[in-house]
């Protein structure tokens, strides 16, 4: 659920998973969602909250409430980050079997041993980084309750530094914002893991001219993952069901966005950053783009 008003976005949340925490009926697994903040999480969620007999926790995991190093309520400083596990634990707890929980949490490889030790499929979502960055542009414009809105929107005059900030990170408030690169790197261990599914946002998100075989075995492969295993019919209904779906948190939908965005400075900016990161993540050869 996402409101500019945080009073009436917590009384709306808090009344679904009053009613989350009355489903106790649904079949196992418990799902457990992480990804790279704009990565496509709405999207993984839409697409499993279609499949029978699967709803969402209402329950998002703010890295805060599972860190030890948090200073209070509401740190989620991407640069400082230890696992509490009891915390992270109790969390989860919460969750019933075939309901959805979502995070943002960086690497740690207890946290797939925990989820193992209660029930939880578990799946991570990646996105070219360079969409991921304009992705955060326009949500973070738009979001004013955002803790990174006054910086984005007050320190720059336009779109194209407020880009170049999201790249190259900066000084929020005295809450730094680290560089795509450190951004990135927080999830290394996440798209290796064996016991988590690794999906791209890129698989999932077709054009006219793509692949549709590719696109549903994309989809398949997610739900089967969940353990809501279905044959093609089911899928190509399922994709068809989510393709009608829309969210502020999910603009567009399109891959390779960014081409629209970035000048040669932000590329130059990009490259030097995490152009290595691009490579080992699949989304270039060579940094000649």
């Amino acid at each position: 659920m996402f409101f500019q008003n945080e009073v009436l976005r917590g009384v709306l949340l808090e009344a679904y998973r009053a009613y989350a925490r009355c489903v106790v009926f649904l079949p196992s697994p418990r799902v457990f969602i992480n990804s790279i903040p704009k990565a496509g999480t709405h999207l993984l969620t839409a697409i499993l909250s279609e499949c029978p007999k699967v709803m969402l926790a209402g329950r998002h995991i703010e890295r805060w409430r599972v860190n030890r190093l948090a200073r209070g309520r509401g740190d989620n400083r991407m640069e400082a980050f230890e696992l509490d596990c009891a915390a992270f634990s109790r969390v989860i707890g919460t969750v019933h079997c075939g309901q959805i929980i979502t995070a943002h949490l960086p690497w740690d490889e207890r946290i797939p041993k925990i989820l193992t030790e209660h029930g939880f499929a578990n799946l991570f979502m990646i996105r070219d980084p360079r969409d991921i960055v304009v992705s955060q542009l326009h949500y973070i414009k738009g979001l004013r309750r955002h803790a990174l809105h006054p910086w984005l929107m007050g320190a720059f005059s336009g779109d194209d530094e407020r880009l170049m900030a999201l790249i190259c990170g900066g000084d929020s408030a005295g809450a730094p914002l680290p560089p795509i690169s450190d951004r990135l790197a927080a999830y290394d261990g996440w798209c290796t893991a064996k016991q988590s599914h690794l999906t791209r946002f890129e698989e999932l998100v077709a054009k006219p001219t793509d692949d549709d075989a590719m696109q549903l075995q994309a989809y398949a492969r997610v739900v089967d993952h969940a353990g809501r295993g279905m044959d093609l019919e089911g899928v190509r209904a399922l994709r068809d069901r989510v393709r009608t779906k829309s969210s502020f948190t999910f603009r567009k939908g399109t891959s390779g966005d960014w081409r629209r965005h970035f000048a040669d400075h932000h590329k130059a900016a990009f490259k030097n950053l995490a152009g290595d990161r691009l490579i080992a993540m699949g989304y270039e050869r060579d940094l000649e783009w």
